[in-house]
């Protein structure tokens, strides 16, 4: 764990188990290389931090999912989420920009869990990333949330590919969702999608 205003910094490191594989609170993060296998809440927990998070692996992951992102400014480049409980990942609040991911085979012990990608009042920048299996939403934007998606594929996730409600603003381009067991796209309570290449 990191605490108030301290800085980490770290190459190739890996947590088997434990709560969080790493958490940290107010903290400037630059991380290269982390993995995280069958943590009890999430495999990373950042909260009001920034910084940097690249080439990461979160494996089985519980009920907090593999990434929980709260109240931060991060970039985060090149992930892999596998099995994970609840959601892939969950930003709430803050910036992030994410690039060059993949989740897949997630789980939900909860029934309103089983997002890929799970945006509350953020404003997001996504590129490249994949969510394959997800129980719930491959991208759910809410609560205000302003979401940019660039080659963003979602497949096999089961109530929506791409979910926005509650004001929050998604604009797509090169967004790719095969095989849902619901919608495609869902568009509800207020929000707002603008697509461009959409397949």
């Amino acid at each position: 764990a990191v605490g108030r205003d301290g800085t980490l910094e770290f190459e190739e490191a890996s947590v088997q188990g434990h709560e969080y594989g790493l958490a940290s609170n107010g903290a400037k993060l630059q991380v290269r290389g982390f993995t995280s296998v069958r943590a009890e809440r999430a495999g990373l927990g950042p909260t009001r931090s920034t910084g940097r998070l690249e080439d990461l692996l979160v494996r089985e992951s519980e009920s907090f999912g593999a990434l929980q992102l709260v109240n931060s400014e991060l970039e985060v480049q090149g992930f892999r989420v596998d099995g994970a409980d609840g959601y892939g990942l969950a930003a709430t609040n803050g910036r992030l920009r994410a690039r060059d991911g993949s989740i897949t085979r997630m789980r939900s012990s909860e029934r309103f869990t089983g997002d890929g990608l799970h945006l509350r009042g953020v404003k997001a920048d996504i590129e490249g990333v994949e969510v394959r299996g997800a129980p719930g939403a491959g991208v759910l934007a809410a609560q205000g949330a302003e979401v940019e998606l660039r080659d963003v594929t979602l497949i096999q996730c089961q109530q929506a590919g791409l979910a926005v409600e509650t004001l929050a603003r998604v604009k797509a381009v090169g967004l790719e969702v095969r095989d849902t067991g619901g919608p495609a796209l869902a568009v509800l309570r207020d929000g707002e999608v603008s697509a461009d290449v959409l397949t």
